[in-house]
């Protein structure tokens, strides 16, 4: 076995992680029009605040549907 590799029993990685395939071609195509300043689940985004002056930062509706399938 090469160090670093997968080992081939492991399930696939999107499986892995939980995430659908077709969604993160998606995101990945379009991540600047789907994020604008930040980046990452939009749990954490919506709890986050700029530190300049203090507002919110908006996740597009369709990077929510995508990040939630």
């Amino acid at each position: 076995d090469k160090r670093g590799s997968t080992p081939a029993c492991a399930k696939p990685i999107f499986e892995r992680l939980g995430i659908d395939a077709g969604a993160w071609c998606e995101l990945t195509k379009d991540f600047g029009r789907l994020f604008s300043t930040v980046a990452g689940k939009p749990s954490v985004i919506d709890s986050t605040r700029s530190r300049t002056r203090g507002q919110r930062y908006h996740v597009r509706s369709r990077a929510r549907q995508l990040l939630a399938a």
